[in-house]
């Protein structure tokens, strides 16, 4: 299993639909910690992160807020929702997919 230390990732699928276009949401996962942008704010975990061996785990984020139309409001919520929700993930070629305890893919990314 790829160990996640060090890796950047672009959101391109949120629940199985497409993020809204014009729209980008990244993670960085580094030194324990994730941070990126969410669409309209930037967002970084406030608490342990776990990001190798198959096992991810965000307990909290943190966000700035900044004030945005209400669709991308709604999407970068769903968006920080799922990642907390998620419990393990998978790579395989250029992509990360992050899953929940029933190993449902809630937020899939690409490099």
């Amino acid at each position: 299993m790829v160990d996640l230390n060090g890796t950047a990732w672009t959101l391109i699928l949120l629940r199985g639909v497409q993020v809204s276009e014009g729209t980008k949401i990244t993670l960085t996962i580094k030194e324990g910690k994730v941070e990126g942008f969410s669409g309209c704010n930037r967002y970084f975990s406030t608490g342990e992160t776990v990001a190798k061996s198959g096992r991810f785990s965000v307990r909290e984020i943190a966000s700035t807020s900044k004030g945005c139309e209400a669709d991308i409001v709604e999407q970068e919520s769903a968006f920080q929702h799922a990642l907390i929700e998620a419990t393990t993930y998978r790579t395989s070629d250029d992509r990360l997919e992050l899953l929940n305890s029933a190993g449902e893919p809630v937020l899939v990314f690409a490099k």
